[in-house]
């Protein structure tokens, strides 16, 4: 199974692998070790399902970038798509560390891609959990008796989670380091008219950018005609 995770993690670098079906031949064998109870191989399943998304998120990404669409909204897509990138990476390296390597350029190049976005402020919901539940065993989280799961885990192919059955927002705040980059806040003028940002450092890369798998770097340079972005391969 390690030797089959391996190869698939290097076979998806290349754009003639079929995501799709891989996906749906994974997802099966999931579902097998967990009918008959293989804990390890259902685990590694799982893992083999979160390396092949991240391929997909990031070719979508590229793909939703460089398509011709005047619409912003394009630009936002990407950007939540990166996060979603972010947090499944997350989990493989918590659960499966040796493999994390294997999706490492991905991950280093989204937050490269990131740092050229003009998002700058966002909203954080301040919340108070008053109950919430183990996505394992359904059992309601309690420090005193705990079902011992951990949230960020992996059990039988499936990851641990909180799921919140009772809350109270208590409020909103503005912030510039968020831990929810979705919540990218969006200007108004007086007529309800959304103000766009400024995406042209997005628009330059994508007239550099070849293919997703052509991983690059920028630097920029201040002279007395402004700022200049320079992009070059890695």
């Amino acid at each position: 199974m390690i030797a089959r995770i391996n190869k698939l993690s290097d076979d998806l670098y290349s754009l003639q692998y079929d995501c799709d079906a891989s996906r749906k031949l994974w997802e099966r064998e999931r579902k097998n070790y967990q009918l008959i109870g293989d804990e390890q191989n259902a685990n590694l399943s799982w893992l083999a399902l979160q390396i092949i998304d991240i391929h997909t998120k990031y070719r979508g990404i590229y793909i939703t970038l460089n398509a011709n669409n005047p619409n912003i909204k394009k630009y936002y897509d990407a950007w939540c798509d990166a996060e979603q990138i972010e947090i499944i990476a997350g989990d493989v390296k918590r659960n499966f560390p040796t493999f994390y390597k294997t999706i490492e350029p991905i991950v280093d190049q989204i937050h490269v891609l990131q740092s050229l976005y003009p998002y700058k402020l966002f909203s954080s919901s301040e919340i108070l959990i008053e109950e919430e539940k183990c996505s394992i065993c359904n059992t309601v989280r309690d420090f005193r008796n705990p079902c011992g799961h951990i949230k960020g885990y992996v059990y039988g192919g499936n990851l641990c989670c909180n799921i919140v059955t009772k809350h109270q927002v208590l409020g909103l705040a503005l912030v510039t380091n968020p831990v929810k980059k979705y919540a990218v806040l969006f200007q108004q003028d007086k007529q309800g008219n959304e103000i766009e940002y400024n995406y042209n450092y997005i628009d330059a890369l994508m007239c550099y950018w070849g293919n997703p798998y052509h991983f690059w770097n920028y630097y920029i340079r201040d002279n007395v005609i402004g700022t200049i972005i320079h992009f070059y391969k890695i």
